[in-house]
């Protein structure tokens, strides 16, 4: 009776206990808003509902709104760290999601921590990698929302916003291009890193309207050179990522920098960067000046396509980017003020959002196709003065992209 009776207390006592064991062996939790959750990607954590049981593990992927409705429902949420979390981990993780303009917005936030000190982070050369990756993979995803991302958006420091945004013009150039899949992710890398020797002397040159000295023009003419360097220093072996920082400044016409390189001499990689630099360059606002038209500088690129650039890369480049680009804006032949938010069918007939008619806003933007003769695209005109700020990602939601 004795041992029945230990038996039967011993089970009741761990019935009792087990609930709470149970709740103080749970991983400690915080909530995941639903704008985190990515749809179609591998997710970078494991999954919990609010409860503590397993939704997914780490690498499974959400595979329709259905399954995502469910997940939102049972309240998704994450594993807390018990170590000090790495401050930048968090935004490692969330590179990858969201829009374009979301991707855009974030690798120009980490791009800016990780550059500050290269060598205070073990996982520069990886950090770099993984921006590379949510680039590509948001040019895949979208790329008249990327390419409008570069026009539309003026987050960060100049120094870097300018390096993010040359490197998505490479991944829209590239990926026409018979390169490998590590060609190009390289390249990219590449570009992302053209300046870093120069960060600082490139910021304060975007703020100065004054001519350049002879010393500044010395150390200019060094930094391509002297950024290869330092990624060397860093751990960078590959030839394609060190080739497209060195030469970046080369010209096709030979009157670049640092070594006069022409032609064909000038690796591909630095040729790709080389013209999406000078195309973001223009197109970029600075605190003296208003940015330049996308359309006039790519009339001017024509031009000047058998100088400087490679006249290959130049008609690739205009192909892709169209006369008018998205994120542009226009006046069409019925006196609507438009944005562009999709290339059409040929260069110079995109999809734009009418904004403003005869000088009165209307109360809502109107898509319209510029293929229809009313509608024709007149001019290129700059940013009008809009009663509310545009939501680049409700905007480009509204309109599809044209079947190729």
């Amino acid at each position: 009776m004795a041992r029945r009776w230990t038996k039967g207390y011993a089970e009741g006592v761990a019935s009792l206990l087990d609930p709470i064991l149970r709740t103080l062996s749970m991983p400690q939790l915080r909530s995941m808003p639903e704008s985190e959750l990515p749809l179609g990607d591998p997710l970078p954590w494991d999954l919990f509902d609010r409860w503590g049981a397993m939704l997914l593990k780490e690498g499974s992927v959400i595979r329709n709104e259905e399954q995502l409705k469910d997940i939102i429902h049972r309240g998704p949420s994450i594993q807390v760290p018990d170590a000090i979390p790495d401050p930048l981990q968090e935004q490692r993780r969330s590179l990858h999601i969201g829009t374009p303009f979301d991707v855009n917005h974030k690798c120009i936030r980490f791009l800016e921590s990780i550059s500050r000190d290269p060598f205070e982070n073990p996982q520069f050369l990886e950090d770099v990698d993984r921006v590379a990756a949510a680039i590509l993979r948001a040019v895949e995803r979208d790329e008249d929302a990327a390419l409008a991302s570069l026009l539309i958006m003026e987050d960060g420091r100049y120094c870097i916003r300018h390096q993010v945004e040359t490197a998505i013009v490479v991944a829209a150039v590239a990926r026409h291009l018979e390169l490998s899949a590590e060609s190009i992710r390289s390249i990219v890398c590449g570009a992302l890193t053209m300046n870093l020797a120069s960060l600082e002397m490139q910021e304060a040159l975007h703020n100065d309207r004054s001519p350049m000295s002879d010393e500044t023009r010395i150390l200019m003419n060094l930094h391509p050179q002297q950024s290869a360097n330092l990624l060397k220093d860093l751990g960078v072996t590959n030839k394609e990522w060190l080739g497209a920082v060195a030469h970046h400044h080369e010209l096709w016409d030979g009157s670049g920098y640092p070594y006069g390189l022409i032609g064909t001499r000038i690796p591909l990689g630095a040729q790709l960067v080389q013209i999406a630099d000078t195309y973001t360059a223009r197109t970029s606002s600075r605190s003296w000046k208003t940015r330049e038209h996308a359309s006039t500088t790519l009339a001017d690129l024509v031009r000047n396509a058998q100088g400087a650039t490679n006249p290959d890369l130049t008609r690739i480049l205009i192909r892709i980017l169209g006369v008018y680009t998205p994120g542009t804006w226009v006046h069409l032949d019925n006196g609507e003020i438009a944005l562009v938010a999709r290339r059409g069918r040929t260069l110079k007939t995109p999809i734009v959002l009418s904004f403003i008619s005869r000088g009165l806003a209307l109360g809502a933007p109107l898509v319209r196709d510029t293929s229809v003769e009313r509608y024709a695209c007149r001019e290129g005109v700059p940013p009008p003065a809009l009663e509310h700020p545009l939501k680049p990602n409700i905007l480009w939601g509204l309109v599809l992209p044209i079947p190729t």
